[in-house]
């Protein structure tokens, strides 16, 4: 989509689909109230937040968003954002005014802004004083084109907007000018920030961060209020790859745990702790922008008995601690997976050698009658771990699963057991 021509997004959580077609709608402003009036008719009329957003800032562009926005804002019970306010998140994002807008960056405006859905506005004019106004909906989640409308508009007004000059562009960000030098210095000049002598500051209270990938490799620090399972996390559409340090020792590394191609690590975090984190682009192309964010989360303890039909739920992108209780222990776990995710990983972490299978409802009510041969046929994973081995398997996720874990060498103690949701 040409940024030559201005695009308008609608955020809005639960926006009604436009229905497919064109038509000629007349002048300009019929044409505005036309789409102010449909735009009513298919928003729910409650107190919604609506944004409104222009990334070019022509005569034409302003004068549709102004009276776009005068005619919902009387019009319906809609909280409109400030523009300002969308021009400060494009501006972080590192969005220009020229060039192309993919679906994608799209998406992740849509994002940042807190919206599902956006609903972007293309002009194309189209000869004899006619303009084509076309609109698309597209979802922020997978950047997909759902929904699209288009109709003609025929106005001299246009033409003669157009022959006006385009308002001056906002002022850059006031700085501090740097003193005059007057003396010859060998101070060397600050670290970058982000390099490993001037890393960022991160806080584990699950807010993304923007970051714009400038160096070979990024360098964060962060210390935790609490005890917990920190996670820590990349968003975008960068191949970002990440690694987690306590001191100069390598706690974890990943590649592709997160969403897509980002970067997801958890660990167990304790309270005070300085942890280093590095975030690196694959292949080191040091372009793009991208989000950062960490979270910590209390770990819950589960005692397993030798009670092999006694269930206790788990929920997924938590840990457990777990402990085996008596020797020869066998313990039974329910998973309930939350819609949207196309597979779960579940590992363990400690000096306890788990085997483990994961099991469909219908294999584990097989497995609870004692019918073990029939309940192998309802395996959607398993893993022998030997000695002093971790548990790690990913399935594709079901609704309802099961998870039996036994401890290999018949011992008793603790360890972690992580259940991680991948979209």
């Amino acid at each position: 989509m040409k940024k030559s021509f201005f695009i308008l997004l609608l955020f809005v959580v639960g926006l009604p689909v436009f229905a497919a077609g064109g038509q000629d709608a007349g002048g300009l402003d019929p044409s505005i109230k036309k789409a102010t009036g449909y735009l009513k008719k298919k928003l729910p009329n409650d107190k919604t937040k609506l944004a409104i957003f222009s990334l070019n800032s022509s005569t034409l562009e302003n004068y549709f968003v102004d009276e776009l926005t005068d005619g919902l804002r009387n019009a319906t019970k809609l909280q409109i954002v400030d523009r300002t306010q969308l021009a400060a998140i494009a501006a972080e994002m590192g969005f220009q005014t020229s060039g192309e807008v993919s679906d994608d960056d799209q998406a992740m405006l849509g994002k940042k802004a807190g919206a599902r859905r956006i609903i972007s506005v293309s002009i194309t004019h189209m000869g004899n004083q006619r303009y084509r106004f076309r609109v698309r909906a597209v979802d922020v989640e997978t950047a997909e084109l759902y929904a699209s409308n288009s109709f003609t508009v025929k106005d001299k007004m246009i033409e003669d907007m157009l022959k006006q000059p385009p308002p001056p562009p906002p002022p850059p960000p006031r700085t501090t000018p740097p003193p005059p030098q007057t003396t010859v210095t060998t101070t060397p000049p600050p670290s970058p920030r982000g390099d490993t002598s001037n890393p960022i500051s991160l806080q584990a209270n699950d807010t993304w961060v923007s970051q714009t990938m400038s160096l070979s490799e990024m360098w964060f620090t962060l210390r935790p209020s609490a005890n917990g399972r920190l996670t820590v996390e990349t968003d975008g559409n960068l191949d970002t790859k990440m690694e987690i340090y306590d001191g100069n020792s390598m706690l974890k590394q990943d590649d592709d745990g997160g969403s897509g191609l980002n970067a997801k690590i958890m660990i167990d975090a304790s309270s005070g702790k300085n942890y280093r984190i590095k975030v690196w682009e694959y292949e080191r192309k040091t372009g793009g922008n991208y989000r950062i964010r960490a979270s910590l989360s209390q770990i819950t303890v589960i005692d397993l008995t030798n009670n092999s039909e006694s269930l206790s739920t788990i929920n997924v992108n938590t840990s457990y601690k777990c402990r085996f209780a008596t020797a020869n222990s066998t313990v039974t776990l329910f998973l309930d997976v939350p819609s949207g995710y196309s597979s779960v990983r579940i590992y363990s972490e400690g000096s306890r050698s788990i085997n483990g299978m994961v099991l469909n409802s219908v294999g584990m009510a097989l497995a609870l009658t004692k019918n073990l041969n029939e309940a192998v046929n309802h395996v959607l994973a398993s893993n022998t771990s030997g000695g002093n081995i971790n548990l790690r398997v990913t399935t594709t996720t079901e609704k309802k699963m099961y998870i039996l874990l036994t401890e290999a060498n018949d011992n008793t103690g603790e360890f972690t057991l992580t259940v991680e949701g991948i979209r």
